[in-house]
Order: C-alpha cells, then sequence, then structure tokens
C-alpha cells in the first residue's frame, strides 16, 4: 500500500496501560465515520505497515480507541504509540452525493458567489483548529476557512466546490 491510495487518519496519541487498548487521535474527523475499518496502516520506516482492528470504539471528539490483531497486551500496544495512522481510500464509506471528504478537494475549483472563480485547490492545512483550503489565486495564494455554513453547492463531476463567502475574507489575505 502506498500514501497516495491512502487518507491520513491521525496519529496513536497513547496505549491504555493496563488494557492495551490505543487511542488514535483522529484531529477534526469524527471518529464514527471510521467505525466498520478492519484495517490501519501505520508509517513504520518510511513505509506503509498494515495492522488489523479487532475491536474499536469511536468516542466522537476526534478519538478513535481501537485493540489491534496481535499487540492487545500493553506492553506490544505501546510500541506503537506515535506513529502516523492511514487507512485506505477504497475501505472509506461512500460519501453522499452532497458531500466529500477533506483530502478530496485537491484540485477542485472555488467559485464564490459573490467575487466568481478564485482559483484552485492545492493544498489542506490541517495543523490549525479550522481546516484551511490553499486556493491558487491571481498568481498567488489565499486561505479559506473550510466551513459548512459557506458551501453552497458540490459538483464532483466537474469538480467545482461552490462557496458563498464573507465579504472580504479574500482580501484578508492580501
Amino acid at each position: 500500500m502506498n500514501k497516495e491510495n491512502c487518507l491520513l487518519l491521525g496519529a496513536i496519541t497513547k496505549a491504555n496501560r493496563k488494557t492495551g487498548q490505543l487511542t488514535i487521535s483522529t484531529g477534526q474527523q469524527p471518529a464514527e465515520k471510521f467505525a466498520d475499518i478492519k484495517t490501519l496502516f501505520l508509517e513504520i520506516d518510511g513505509g506503509l505497515v498494515p495492522f488489523f482492528v479487532e475491536q474499536q470504539s469511536g468516542s466522537g471528539s476526534g478519538q478513535l480507541r481501537v485493540w489491534l490483531q496481535d499487540y492487545k497486551t500493553p506492553e506490544a500496544a505501546q510500541q506503537l504509540t506515535g506513529y502516523q495512522v492511514y487507512i485506505a481510500e477504497a475501505d472509506l464509506p461512500v460519501a453522499k452525493s452532497d458531500r466529500l471528504y477533506q483530502h478530496q478537494l485537491t484540485d477542485y475549483s472555488i467559485v464564490d458567489k459573490t467575487a466568481g472563480t478564485l482559483g484552485k485547490v492545492t493544498d489542506l492545512i490541517e495543523s490549525t483548529e479550522q481546516v484551511l483550503l490553499l486556493v491558487e489565486h491571481n498568481g498567488g495564494e489565499v486561505l479559506i476557512p473550510f466551513v459548512e455554513d459557506f458551501i453552497v453547492k458540490i459538483d464532483k463531476s466537474k469538480k467545482i466546490l461552490y462557496l458563498d463567502l464573507p465579504e472580504g475574507l479574500i482580501e484578508l489575505n492580501k
């Protein structure tokens, strides 16, 4: 498996010292959406290594708790703390017709209700509390908060995200 076919789910932040349960911080992604995932991939020494989920529970607060096959003891589980966790895109539940997974937004064109075409999404910045879209715009770049309330329409076939951005938001980037 390679990273191009995977979604970064988060990182293993701790191992329960009594049960061997691992906590995966999923950031802003609700853990419940990954309830049926049976295989996780950990980035170890630059490669993705598969691990099989025996049991899991989501907290809804951006944490997924799992027990992995062959790593159910506290000592074994502790060895996995700190690793980045990926899931195969093919294992993701199909998004509703009017929804996208955040990682799918790269290369989508952004069209604002007032300003018109702004440019293409080149990257997602997820290191802040709010996910930001990095958009090529007039030879530069602008940051647009990815907020559900801004979304007017998603055209998956044309890869266009129609937004209604607050007045002055684009000018803040200059």
